[in-house]
């Protein structure tokens, strides 16, 4: 059984065709020309070099009987240490490679991290581990000798390891943003199930059925890309989306064969091949159902096992003898914008970019920003999409997008008097409505606490993220993070804690805490006060930490900073909102928690100095971008300004 992430590009000039609108439409608009611009990371003539993985700045591979990594930001390549055996199987994640290695007699699950140049050990005992996934704070692997498969999360406090299957024997499988999707194979049909490794999910939801045999498979956001096998030798490509189980054919020609797929965000790649002798890198876009298609050429090398990460992809190039390591560059860089005409529609616009359906809705006032604050990582909690409406009627926008979500269950966060009993009344008709409120926005955010605590369960939070209620910034920036950690957002007063706040804390048994702004905004006293009432539920270690800057542009990307730290968060995707005013920042912010992504903050005008001075620091690490608001919200200077600053 061999998985490993197989993937593939076309790599040349070309034509983009994207099919807009409904498919009765039939309108067809000639996108500009890709170029892909190819080097050799490791071709040294004689050495077998093989098995690419890629993620952000760090590709690494197969290299004789160990793995070498690149880092593509820096050109500098190492070799793993290795205390003698065969490592094998790479994948990455952030600064960090997991891989097999048997120098102990049998295979062991091992990490490398690129920061310190170290290896540790991630599993090892008699049993033959093998295959590792790795995502975050997450990695999964294979038990070969016993037929299971197995976690470990790396969070503080997080499980050593965890049994997720006793069987079945034929699985594939594969992990993102704390989900984890396996394939369980049988001849000519699958089943694909998924399920949450945080908040840990005690069984498996699904399934989804695959009408053909599945090989390989690749997960990324709420879409997998499945190799499948009709059992009479003809493979495709197809895409299942996790949230409707709906199939999307990708590559399915009658006369070659397609391979190894890897997906990133709504682009795939996969090789295939006439025959046996060459294979070429096939890539498209996926846009809703409509496809944006890359077409393969023929050359004299064989061109496998893509991985695909942002506008890039590593992969292996065979001239029927030696085997090199290659990376293929796009100038086609993935950018998005996502707006509406007004607050409200550019809410319903994220939802309807990031979320193909959803069994809950945040629904939250979008005149007034405090009760709105604490949302995002109740909105990660569900699943949910983060719309915003008048406190006494809904726009048509949001309506519309509530109906065509048809969610199972709308959350009004806040009291009558910001969300309307008339609004909540119109929505009962059709949905199970949940009010979360409390008599002022200090009790609001201490009763979502609450909720949130009861929605992920015992166990599952234990730290909290502090804010002052009384500006909106630093609480947006945090939304993301706080909601990726599973840490509810509570709201205080500069100079105290309130007391519905505290009692959260004291109920909730928080034990750390992030207190997001200098002390201008949430001052010492406050600090120490927190500080006491976590040490009373028994927290050693930091307590507190305080994530800060000299204005709101630099406090976020402090926030970004500490969640990628902690690998709360990816720079898969990184959101942009203006800094002067609060609701595109909701819908965006809620939905990037959801995604695991992260979220700043810049001047509508011109791209504020902090927010460049993080994006060069990251700049082979950001996956796509997306800018959430119009034109007249964050200018073309700026949009464009982003772009540029993305290798």
């Amino acid at each position: 059984m061999r998985l490993t992430h197989t993937r593939q590009v076309v790599l040349c000039c070309v034509t983009v065709v994207m099919l807009l609108g409904g498919s009765a439409s039939g309108l067809v608009v000639i996108m500009p020309t890709v170029d892909w611009t190819q080097v050799v990371v490791s071709g040294s003539g004689t050495a077998a070099e093989d098995t690419a993985a890629l993620d952000g700045h760090l590709l690494a591979y197969e290299y004789e009987n160990g793995i070498r990594v690149r880092n593509i930001a820096t050109g500098v390549t190492r070799t793993i240490p290795s205390t003698g055996g065969t490592q094998a199987e790479p994948d990455v994640s952030g600064d960090r490679v997991v891989f097999q290695d048997n120098s102990s007699g049998n295979y062991d699950i091992k990490m490398y991290q690129w920061s310190t140049n170290t290896v540790s050990t991630v599993r090892a005992t008699a049993a033959v581990e093998e295959f590792p996934r790795i995502d975050g704070n997450f990695v999964i692997w294979w038990d070969d000798t016993n037929d299971d498969l197995w976690a470990r999360n790396y969070d503080m406090g997080g499980y050593t390891a965890r049994q997720l299957s006793d069987g079945p024997s034929d699985i594939a499988y594969d992990v993102d943003n704390g989900l984890c999707v396996m394939a369980q194979r049988s001849p000519g049909s699958a089943n694909l199930y998924h399920r949450t490794l945080s908040p840990v999910g005690d069984y498996w939801e699904g399934p989804f059925a695959i009408s053909d045999y599945v090989a390989n498979i690749q997960m990324h956001g709420r879409r997998v890309a499945l190799e499948t096998n009709d059992g009479v030798g003809d493979t495709d490509i197809v895409v299942c989306d996790l949230n409707t189980g709906a199939i999307e054919n990708v590559a399915t020609s009658d006369t070659l064969d397609e391979h190894a797929p890897t997906i990133f965000d709504r682009s795939v790649a996969w090789h295939e091949a006439e025959g046996t002798a060459f294979a070429d890198i096939g890539y498209q876009l996926i846009a809703g159902l409509y496809l944006v298609q890359t077409p393969s050429f023929g050359g004299a090398e064989s061109d496998r096992y893509p991985s695909l990460y942002g506008h890039r992809i590593g992969y292996q190039r065979s001239d029927g003898g030696d085997q090199d390591v290659m990376l293929a560059t796009s100038d086609m860089k993935l950018r998005n914008r996502t707006s509406g005409t007004d607050r409200y529609a550019t809410a319903a616009a994220v939802s309807t970019r990031y979320f193909t359906d959803a069994t809950d809705v945040v629904l939250c006032n979008g005149l007034n920003f405090p009760d709105a604050l604490c949302a995002a990582p109740l909105a990660r909690a569900l699943g949910a999409p983060l719309l915003l409406t008048a406190p006494n009627s809904i726009p048509s926008a949001t309506l519309a997008e509530i109906t065509r979500l048809n969610p199972t269950k709308v959350w009004i966060i806040g009291g009558s008097s910001v969300v309307s009993d008339a609004v909540m009344t119109q929505l009962d008709a059709s949905y199970a409505v949940e009010r979360i409120w409390g008599d002022n926005r200090y009790e609001t955010s201490a009763e979502v606490a609450r909720r949130l605590g009861t929605i992920l369960g015992a166990g599952e939070m234990d730290r909290a993220c502090f804010a002052t209620g009384e500006n909106f910034p630093d609480a947006l920036a945090v939304g993301p993070v706080a909601g990726a950690a599973n840490a509810p957002i509570m709201l205080v007063q500069k100079d105290s804690v309130p007391g519905s706040v505290a009692d959260a804390v004291d109920d909730l048994d928080i034990t750390i805490g992030y207190i997001v702004g200098g002390e201008s905004v949430v001052s010492a006293g406050t600090n120490t006060a927190l500080r006491t009432l976590i040490i009373a539920n028994g927290a050693i270690g930091t307590i507190t930490e305080r994530w800060w800057g000299d204005n709101r542009y630099e406090t976020a990307t402090a926030v970004a900073e500490k969640g990628l730290a902690y690998r709360w968060i990816d720079l898969d995707t990184c959101g942009f909102a203006t800094g002067t005013n609060f609701p595109d920042a909701l819908g965006g912010g809620a939905a990037l928690g959801v995604y695991g992504s992260a979220l700043l903050l810049t001047d509508g005008g011109t791209l504020s100095a902090d927010t460049g001075a993080f994006l060069d620091a990251h700049r082979y690490q950001i996956g796509r971008t997306d800018c959430f608001g119009g034109s007249d919200v964050l200018s073309a200077t700026v949009y464009d300004a982003i772009a540029a600053k993305i290798y």
